[in-house]
């Protein structure tokens, strides 16, 4: 990407752009300056989604970013063998806006099925204000809500859920 020139101190950049990093310069113009002066200098730019490839080009055309998924590990993350007896919706990230927590939580509401919702909260996440949210809309005895989980639980907790939601 970008320039590829070496910086002073003889090392090459690779920046590695996982999503929140390309957001936190939204309205914030500094940061938008800020951003494109470390991409324009780094030697290699990795994405982990076309979509954010593409908002990299959007800030600088000239950047070429490789786009490297985040990698699964199929020993513990494949179908199970069993299905719920009663429907189980997943729900795993950091507890704000734009993981969708709100949208989830109104979606929920609305479901006629008589399901349950497994919360997985991400780092740093306080459930306090969502707990509040799902208690106003009359779904707080249908949610369970987890800290972040190991690799291995939430695996398990994939398979026997339902359908994971990812608004």
């Amino acid at each position: 990407a970008g320039g590829g020139r070496a910086p002073a101190w003889g090392r090459a950049l690779l920046l590695a752009l996982h999503g929140s990093d390309v957001r936190s310069f939204e309205g914030f113009p500094l940061g938008r300056s800020i951003f494109r002066y470390v991409l324009r200098r780094a030697d290699r730019v990795t994405t982990v989604s076309t979509w954010l490839a593409e908002a990299v080009r959007a800030v600088v055309p000239e950047a070429d970013p490789i786009v490297i998924p985040m990698p699964v590990a199929p020993d513990l993350f494949h179908p199970g063998d069993t299905r719920p007896s009663q429907p189980r919706v997943l729900f795993v990230g950091k507890l704000n806006l734009q993981k969708g927590i709100e949208p989830f939580l109104r979606a929920f509401a609305r479901l006629r099925a008589p399901a349950t919702a497994d919360i997985v909260a991400g780092v740093a996440s306080d459930d306090a204000p969502w707990r509040a949210r799902a208690a106003e809309l009359g779904i707080a005895e249908r949610l369970r809500w987890h800290p972040l989980l190991e690799q291995a639980a939430l695996a398990r907790m994939l398979r026997e859920s339902t359908v994971l939601a990812m608004p």
